[in-house]
């Protein structure tokens, strides 16, 4: 996933060179299945699907088992079929051919729950139910499912089964709060946002607990945990320093 982020980040200009060493180092170490991986993500990236099939094939011929490389096929399957049925057969034969693939198996779930197969991908996704990688994601995407059915309490529960994994706590925190700031538990969302005290989710939980407070006047107490906040970016020092400005101003 890494390399195909990495490609989107690139300009059309910079995909182009990357695309053009990539396949000439390619080339000139056919044995390499690396090598023949980054080939495949730079042709995809560059829509040039005749190369991305060919390069991922080769570094499947050299390594079965490279991840990356059956990701991407599968999904240079579902764009050349416009099927979903060629990619999930070919995702199935690769989970039974290499169960012990976490990564493979959360893929497939995830696939599964976009066509809407979900007593399949839930087959999955409890496999993955005690993986310490994939676990906790697991039960987040099964408590995602059960909100999109307005199945309130399951998803909570199964949200609170992610707190278990430390790599999904705090998504899962800051989910809990948005569920019972959406069911008006002030109380309650305010505890599960403020202990997201780090990750992608941090300063997110830290502006709802701000928008709270305001809601409820306590201007003081919102800059208490505003000054809390470890902004790891610009962009985040910039919206604590607006938010702070404000509550201020309120506060006078």
């Amino acid at each position: 996933e890494s390399l195909y982020e990495v490609c989107s980040l690139l300009s059309d200009n910079g995909l182009q060179h990357l695309r053009t060493a990539a396949l000439k180092l390619a080339s000139l170490k056919p044995q390499d299945p690396s090598l023949q991986l980054i080939a495949a993500f730079s042709a995809a990236a560059t829509t040039d699907i005749r190369h991305a099939t060919l390069f991922v094939n080769h570094a499947l011929a050299r390594q079965p088992d490279l991840t990356e490389a059956i990701l991407l096929k599968a999904r240079l399957i579902q764009n050349e079929a416009d099927s979903e049925t060629a990619a999930l057969r070919y995702l199935q034969t690769q989970v039974a051919a290499f169960p012990r693939d976490a990564k493979l198996r959360f893929f497939y779930a995830n696939t599964l729950m976009d066509h809407a197969k979900v007593d399949q991908a839930f087959k999955q996704l409890e496999t993955l139910s005690k993986d310490t990688t994939y676990g906790g994601f697991s039960a987040i995407l099964r408590g995602d499912y059960y909100l999109q059915q307005h199945q309130t309490l399951k998803a909570i529960k199964a949200f609170e089964q992610a707190l278990a994994f430390e790599n999904a706590k705090t998504s899962a925190q800051y989910i809990l709060g948005t569920v019972a700031e959406q069911q008006h538990q002030l109380k309650e969302a305010l505890h599960w946002y403020l202990m997201v005290d780090a990750g992608p989710y941090h300063i997110a939980a830290r502006l709802r607990v701000i928008d709270l407070l305001k809601k409820e006047k306590a201007f003081d107490q919102a800059i208490g945990y505003l000054e809390e906040a470890n902004p790891q970016t610009l962009e985040e020092q910039k919206q604590l320093l607006l938010r702070k400005v404000e509550l201020l101003q309120l506060s006078d």
